[in-house]
């Protein structure tokens, strides 16, 4: 094909023309969007522990959702040993990754970092540090910060030390020999509004008893776990009964775990089973 020099200046001069049509206005026009687009402010990412004590919708800067992002859940840790307070930790930042926890290794400290602190989640305690003088340190730190469950740690293991720290109004007690995983079923549970009660102290009251037969259940189980059990009677699987008592399905089956402790079995089957032959009433 044959090409003459007038088609081919025509076809410069059309190119020249687009090539100045794009530097003169569509790559300035491009050049000052791009701040728009890029330096848009993002926005903070929150931490999505939602608790209306921290943040009122209307103070919320950011309204994406009904729901409302607050501070992190924030734990007091209270015990002599520096060891075992950073053994802990470890364990409870499993919990809750932006888990904060406040330390204390005296009776005073943990007074005044109550003092100092607007809110707290939970409070572990250790039996024996300085200052405890026993349960009157518990009952300072409830009066000191009402309504937070207070949680006792200790490494004595006695069934009436444990048996007098429940009665006087702990959430639990968590002998310091148990295994990292199960404290932390225990926390949850807790967290949950439960109290915990130790296996041991478990094991030395018998599951039921012939005083049971026909009435109420077993008075080692809680509110809570009659409730989630009244409910395994009626067949409801653990989706259903979360949905009906407005709990998380982790949290039925931590109370079945409890329930199964409880009562000796191991199984919502054999449960069901045992409740029904005693005729209890839940």
């Amino acid at each position: 094909m044959r090409v003459n020099a007038a088609s081919v200046s025509s076809f410069i001069e059309v190119i020249d023309s687009y090539s100045r049509h794009i530097i003169l206005y569509i790559i300035p026009a491009y050049v000052q969007y791009i701040p728009t687009v890029y330096s848009r402010p993002r926005p903070p990412v929150h931490n999505e522990v939602y608790q209306e004590r921290h943040c009122k919708i209307a103070e919320c800067p950011l309204k994406i959702s009904h729901r409302v992002w607050v501070n992190a859940m924030r734990i007091l840790l209270a015990d002599d040993h520096d060891l075992i307070r950073d053994t802990i930790e470890e364990f409870l930042k499993r919990l809750d990754k932006d888990l904060q926890v406040l330390h204390a290794a005296t009776l005073p400290q943990a007074l005044d970092v109550i003092g100092k602190t607007d809110a707290l989640d939970l409070i572990l305690l250790d039996l024996r540090m300085p200052g405890m003088n026993g349960l009157a340190g518990l009952k300072s730190v409830q009066a000191a910060r009402a309504g937070v469950p207070v949680v006792i740690l200790s490494g004595e293991t006695n069934p009436d030390t444990i048996r007098s720290t429940l009665q006087a109004g702990a959430a639990g007690f968590l002998p310091k020999t148990m295994r990292g995983t199960a404290m932390l079923n225990a926390l949850r549970l807790i967290l949950a509004g439960e109290r915990y009660v130790p296996d041991l102290l478990v094991a030395e009251q018998p599951a039921f008893s012939e005083e049971h037969a026909g009435g109420a259940a077993p008075a080692a189980l809680t509110p809570r776990e009659r409730e989630v059990m009244g409910l395994l009677v009626q067949g409801l699987s653990n989706k259903e009964i979360g949905h009906r008592l407005g709990i998380e399905v982790v949290t039925v089956a931590l109370h079945l775990r409890s329930i199964y402790r409880k009562l000796a079995v191991t199984n919502r089957t054999q449960a069901v089973r045992l409740a029904m032959e005693q005729g209890w009433i839940f």
